[in-house]
């Protein structure tokens, strides 16, 4: 009898289960309890979560106007595994369970297991996954479905229900942030792929047919206004005054794996990859156009992924109303970059069959690099400060005056994620009142530390005082 799970299925569970570990292992860092504006996205989980005030599940009035789905999702997980900071933010860090096995069955069935191992190491011990996935946002979920679509085509480019699986799966991604995108990038691929042969009608009726059964739901549920369905952080509210910034925006696809001059949360360095896995990743984009120019692709779905991303690039550009690169719409770029990067060792495997340590070689340094990234490149921010100091005060209360419009409220949440992992005791009445010149008033009640110094914390604060 053919075993069930052979020695090379074995390692993939064990890579991910150890990486699922990886991912959670931070969990009770004080550097990755910053909240930043997904503050909202807590809330309303939050809210979901433990009142009986329930939104509508196919609602676009949720949190800035994004659909309310992906909030239920965190408030599922919340219920699960804590009501609190923790709780949300473990909803976000498993997504990466499903994203490593459709990376592996990816690059598996692309090109071989070896090459399907190096995949699986690098997107685990990517820097910019790992930092992400600790945020609160909710791309994640339509970064899932996006890697759910490309392995869809991965499996059943040929199979004639291709056209309705895509439709059912970007027609869930239009419940998550950006994935209406989805929705046109995948109509158009299909037209282009199917263009002028004989079941051409027929795959673009069936896919827009089970998408519109799909997304109808989402207009009979919300209001009718451009901002309930997520077009207010669009081209159409534009930040900009110079057009030219759309082509920039469109071209930042091809340039965020080597630099971004806008760093989001917890990016420790100025790209989205490390140098390595960016020259490679490039160098692989680059022979895929060369042999689809040459007409000499033998893998004709990395010429789609060529296209889909793309369209991608095309669509996040033009639709972007920043000023600055798609800093965390860009994580949907990703999956191709890695694609492309497995792609390039495994042409040079190919191209020179004495190469196996070469790759084995690269593989180890671009993780050993990412460790290092996640592990070295991130100082305490401004709140880590504060919160820091608050952990060494004992019994007193501190009200802080702040010139520079600070968020206060991230404090109150690195407290209560400290709290709830009994690194400090704290019970915390926070307060933040407008002042009227502009500055804000922080209070915070009854911390119980064990030290009583207070450091210095930083020039933004121009004045504090401790009340016994």
């Amino acid at each position: 009898m053919k075993k069930i799970i052979n020695k090379k299925t074995l390692l993939v569970i064990i890579i991910i289960i150890l990486a699922t570990l990886f991912y959670l292992s931070n969990l009770k860092a004080i550097k990755y309890l910053f909240i930043g504006d997904e503050y909202a996205f807590f809330l309303k989980a939050k809210d979901l979560a433990s009142t009986n005030n329930q939104a509508n599940i196919f609602s676009m009035n949720g949190v800035y106007n994004d659909p309310i789905m992906g909030s239920y999702y965190q408030a599922f997980v919340m219920k699960l595994f804590g009501i609190n900071i923790m709780g949300w933010k473990i909803s976000s860090l498993i997504i990466i369970v499903p994203i490593l096995l459709m990376t592996y069955l990816i690059t598996n069935k692309l090109f071989n297991y070896k090459i399907s191992i190096f995949g699986l190491l690098i997107t685990t011990t990517s820097f910019y996954y790992y930092n992400f996935f600790q945020i609160g946002y909710l791309n994640n979920l339509s970064l899932l479905c996006l890697y759910a679509i490309i392995t869809s085509i991965v499996y059943l480019k040929k199979n004639k229900y291709l056209p309705t699986v895509l439709g059912i799966l970007t027609g869930i991604s239009w419940y998550f942030y950006i994935g209406k995108l989805f929705s046109i990038i995948f109509f158009i691929y299909i037209f282009l792929t199917t263009f002028k042969k004989k079941d051409f009608y027929k795959k673009l009726i069936t896919y827009s047919f089970v998408l519109l059964l799909i997304i109808s739901p989402s207009f009979i549920f919300s209001n009718y206004k451009i901002g309930n369905f997520g077009l207010s952080k669009t081209i159409l509210y534009k930040e900009f005054s110079n057009n030219s910034q759309v082509l920039k925006n469109i071209t930042y696809g091809l340039i965020l794996p080597v630099y971004t001059p806008s760093k989001t949360h917890y990016l420790p360095i100025n790209s989205y990859l490390d140098i390595i896995t960016a020259i490679t990743s490039l160098s692989g984009l680059i022979l895929i156009l060369i042999n689809y120019l040459r007409k000499k692709n033998e893998n004709m779905i990395l010429t789609d992924f060529l296209k889909i991303f793309i369209l991608t690039m095309f669509f996040i550009g033009i639709t972007s109303p920043y000023s600055y690169p798609p800093t965390t719409r860009g994580i949907h770029y990703m999956p191709f970059y890695f694609i492309f990067s497995s792609y390039f060792l495994f042409y040079v495997s190919n191209k020179f069959k004495k190469t196996s340590s070469f790759t084995y070689l690269i593989c180890l340094i671009i993780i050993l690099v990412n460790l290092y990234y996640i592990y070295s490149f991130l100082p305490l921010n401004l709140t880590q400060k504060i919160v820091s100091s608050i952990s060494k005060l004992e019994n007193k209360k501190i009200i802080f005056i702040d010139n520079c419009d600070f968020n206060f409220y991230n404090i109150k949440t690195i407290v209560e994620g400290l709290e709830i992992n009994n690194l400090v005791n704290i019970k915390p009445d926070f307060e933040i009142k407008e002042c009227s010149n502009n500055n804000y008033l922080f209070s915070c009640s009854l911390i119980s530390c064990k030290s009583n110094l207070l450091n210095i914390f930083d020039n933004r604060i121009f004045f504090y005082k401790i009340l016994k």
